[in-house]
């Protein structure tokens, strides 16, 4: 079936949405899926049990690209790494390979008919929403995180395991990469400055999303990959990091913060609007 001039139109308009979602990706060391998710299912047409599984390849290269500048830079923390990012990573692969799986394609909530779909999407919305107020939220925007203060690691192994535990499994369940969940973890447990964090969350999201990646593409429950749309939309997002990564030294974190975060509540807020009009 030849696609219509709309449909061409919003799968231009998603490609170009995905470079500007690699320069916040780079910026901010996190959000990419808050943006990719909603592009692929809304825009490009990918189906909503799927988009999430999409994203995690997108989020794991584009996150991989973008954190080797800061490797470079020696701006990461490869403590906080190691106990954040490894049971995140685990939490993320049982999620993607065994309990996405197990949840029925139709199921009975709160009294109304649901599919899987729609209600990973709705769950997808609320970590949004609840994203956004955490940036937008006035004491947020003051704390250390907006400063590049270099102050000593203060790791505490048994906090930032559960953190990771947590974030892991609830980010592996809707598909996020968990850059916005990760860096205000590492900055209030570990202390760490705002571009070590972003650094540190942009290493863990690589491996982790992957690694996720790898548990919804591999096994009995595999699923099927549109390769002909994942890769020209992983690639202008790469683009987009690389181009985040030179501008990102000339814009204030607090209103880079504020300014997205207001974006991602209307997301949010679009998101469920549409699911439960959909269902």
């Amino acid at each position: 079936m030849v696609p219509t001039l709309a449909e061409r139109g919003m799968y231009a308009l998603g490609l170009v949405l995905s470079g500007f979602m690699g320069i916040l990706l780079a910026m901010l060391g996190g959000g990419g899926s808050i943006l990719s998710v909603p592009i692929m299912v809304y825009l490009m047409g990918v189906p909503k049990d799927i988009g999430p599984s999409y994203s995690l390849f997108v989020v794991g290269v584009v996150a991989a690209i973008g954190s080797v500048q800061y490797l470079r830079l020696k701006q990461f923390s490869l403590k906080a790494a190691v106990f954040f990012g490894v049971p995140s990573m685990v939490a993320v692969y049982v999620n993607q390979h065994f309990v996405r799986p197990a949840i029925p394609e139709q199921l009975q909530l709160l009294g109304m008919e649901m599919f899987r779909g729609t209600l990973l999407m709705t769950l997808f919305a609320i970590l949004m929403i609840l994203a956004a107020w955490s940036m937008i939220r006035k004491k947020n925007r003051q704390t250390p995180d907006t400063f590049d203060v270099e102050m000593p690691e203060q790791l505490q192994p048994a906090k930032i395991i559960v953190a990771g535990l947590l974030e892991g499994f609830f980010t592996g369940l809707v598909g996020a990469g968990g850059g916005f969940i990760i860096v205000p973890a590492l900055v209030t447990i570990a202390k760490l400055p705002m571009k070590k964090a972003v650094g540190t969350s942009l290493l863990i999201m690589a491996v982790k999303s992957l690694v996720g990646f790898a548990g919804a593409a591999i096994g009995p429950n595999a699923i099927v990959i549109n390769w002909t749309l994942l890769l020209p939309f992983t690639g202008i997002a790469a683009l987009g990091i690389l181009i985040g990564a030179r501008f990102s030294k000339h814009v204030p974190a607090a209103k880079l913060k504020l300014a997205f975060g207001w974006f991602v509540l209307v997301m949010g807020t679009f998101v469920i609007a549409k699911t439960f009009l959909d269902a």
